[in-house]
């Protein structure tokens, strides 16, 4: 399958390329080149640059990892428009070259827990794709936008559309040394910095499934490790954050992580690489 991964000379999009180079055909369009494979250089936020390249990549699909990934280091105005520009651009190019297949990456900021100035409470735990959406800060909006973006273009019947919802991204490298994997252990804890992650490895095969798993319609799939990154068990970690998730929290059982992965292990993915 010929594929063009937008943003694949980044931290993930690198691991992604990876992933695929050697059974399908990689294309990389981003701001640098990737050194592995063939790459077109140019900007998402450029309609022209995206129609050039999706072209040039021949046209089974794309997958679009591109963004801003952080709202602390960059002003929320451009944070909000370069993520939703390029989200619309990657998925309008797409549309004019007659690409039937776009994968894109969400995040759990979309969720609203983790980067808000004003602190609230999941509706449930653990959290599946269903939950409300309820971000604050201008990354989790861009997100949810951008997850509205795939949705209205699957909805018009032209192509397949599907959204992963990654938390925290680790490295192999990152299973030690990082605060989050020994919260409970007399570390200052966070608002939800001991919910959730997933190693990159796995993350990488979830996007592989999706491109090589018919999808005919819009989906949205969570995609994380089955455990969380704290010591403690969430059921008894999160109250000391919260005291009033002291009965929500007990319906995650042992070290298992707040946000559900059970929807794309319906598809047959499973996570090989966990800190435990």
């Amino acid at each position: 399958m010929k594929v063009v991964i937008v943003g694949g000379a980044g931290f993930l999009g690198s691991y992604l390329v990876n992933e695929l180079k050697y059974d399908h055909d990689v294309l990389v369009f981003d701001r640098v080149a990737n050194p592995d494979v063939e790459s077109h250089v140019g900007d998402y936020m450029n309609i022209e640059n995206c129609l050039e390249s999706l072209k040039g990549g021949g046209g089974d699909a794309v997958i679009h990892v591109a963004a801003i990934s952080s709202p602390a280091y960059d002003p929320p105005e451009l944070v909000f428009k370069s993520n939703v520009t390029g989200t619309f651009n990657v998925h309008e190019a797409a549309r004019k070259l007659g690409i039937k297949k776009v994968i894109s990456t969400s995040s759990e900021a979309a969720y609203g827990f983790f980067f808000g100035e004003k602190e609230f409470l999941p509706n449930y735990l653990p959290i599946d794709e269903n939950h409300p959406l309820r971000p604050q800060d201008p990354y989790g909006l861009s997100k949810k936008v951008n997850e509205e973006i795939a949705q209205s273009f699957s909805d018009k019947g032209i192509m397949s559309t599907s959204v992963i919802r990654p938390p925290w991204i680790v490295k192999p490298e990152d299973y030690t040394g990082h605060k989050g994997f020994i919260a409970g252990r007399g570390f200052p804890l966070d608002k939800f910095n001991t919910f959730a992650y997933v190693d990159v490895r796995d993350l990488t095969k979830a996007f592989r499934l999706l491109l090589e798993t018919d999808i005919p319609r819009y989906e949205i799939y969570n995609v994380c490790a089955d455990d969380s990154t704290s010591n403690m068990p969430l059921s008894e970690l999160l109250p000391k954050i919260n005291p009033t998730l002291e009965d929500m929290a007990q319906s995650i059982k042992g070290n298992k992580s707040g946000l559900s992965n059970e929807k794309i292990k319906k598809l047959g993915w499973i996570p090989k690489f966990a800190r435990r």
